[in-house]
């Protein structure tokens, strides 16, 4: 699913900058993958850690490292090491 990244100025959180956005979840699915295309950055990859029919969060996950990053050249994506900088965080809503 397409997601959308939010028009508000991106804000910064104990030094890091911080963009905010949404996107639509399949509800009954065991593995989820969130994929970050950004300009100028490579691709990123993330394991969301949902149960298949989540419930809605009442906060936000901790921060999260990226699981997988693509690069040009490569065929497939390449495991994120340690240092890897971007990080998500994430929580259920429902649309009602």
């Amino acid at each position: 699913m397409p997601g959308l990244v939010s028009r508000d100025a991106p804000r910064t959180d104990n030094g890091c900058a911080v963009l905010a956005g949404s996107v639509e979840l399949y509800y009954r699915s065991g593995w989820r993958l969130l994929e970050i295309r950004m300009p100028n950055q490579h691709d990123r990859a993330f394991k969301l850690n949902l149960p298949a029919s989540p419930r809605r969060s009442t906060g936000m996950t901790g921060w999260q490292k990226a699981d997988f990053i693509a690069e040009p050249g490569l065929s497939q994506p390449r495991k994120a090491g340690p240092d890897e900088a971007f990080e998500i965080r994430y929580r259920v809503l429902w649309v009602e």
